[in-house]
């Protein structure tokens, strides 16, 4: 019998300990839950939005579901212009599937300057809370020639100024504050270049479809020293 209390005894002690030690656990993790919350809203609060944002796919896998969340992640964070580009025009095919979304959020979208009519009128830019720009594969080289050519025909000088000006009113194309590279592919596959000159270039290996995917993006672009020859 003695032997059965002993047993007993400690069982008893062995459950207590088991249950301080849970108890202790459960009250450092809390704390350390609290503090890493806390931790992270004060990286939210240093985090810049850049109010112009350009995505380039260099790998052949974009889903429509990809590209929404892209959008509804620009509209959380209050960018204000989103680019996307590929060298295929997978993105720009998905125009019409994308744009009942965009209606419903007050986004306005366009192609290479253009802004759809299918399924309805789009959004007017004066009161779109984002513009979504989809570049087609030919936006780099082909419309900075056209641009060039127009102004070369015409009185107006070729200045930096006067072809940021027609880019921008003719396809759209303006400099974007960051550049997120989704693949593994080291190269621009075209991008317009002459609107790269002081974006930062953050480079993924996925798509940042979710919004802590999203966040990293911006954190480490709040992070780069920009001095913009300063």
């Amino acid at each position: 019998m003695l032997d059965l209390y002993a047993l007993i005894g400690m069982a008893v002690r062995l459950v207590y300990s088991m249950v301080m030690m849970a108890c202790n656990f459960l009250g450092y993790s809390t704390i350390w839950a609290q503090r890493e919350l806390k931790r992270r809203e004060l990286d939210t609060s240093r985090i810049k939005t850049p109010s112009h944002l350009a995505v380039l796919f260099s790998a052949r896998s974009i889903k429509q579901d990809q590209v929404l969340a892209l959008i509804k992640n620009c509209l959380d964070a209050g960018v204000r212009t989103l680019s996307l580009y590929d060298p295929w025009n997978d993105v720009v095919a998905l125009e019409h599937r994308i744009l009942p979304f965009c209606k419903l959020k007050g986004v306005r979208l366009c192609v290479s300057g253009e802004t759809p009519t299918k399924n309805g009128t789009a959004v007017d830019a004066a009161n779109s809370r984002l513009s979504v720009v989809l570049l087609k594969a030919d936006s780099g080289k082909k419309s900075l020639v056209e641009v060039c050519k127009q102004l070369s025909s015409s009185t107006q000088p070729v200045t930096i100024p006067a072809v940021n000006d027609k880019l921008t009113s003719l396809y759209s194309i303006t400099e974007p504050d960051l550049l997120i590279h989704i693949g593994d592919v080291p190269s621009l596959c075209g991008y317009p270049p002459w609107s790269l000159r002081v974006t930062e270039i953050v480079t993924v290996s996925q798509t940042p479809s979710s919004k802590a995917a999203f966040e990293n993006c911006l954190e480490t672009y709040s992070k780069r020293d920009i001095r913009l020859g300063k």
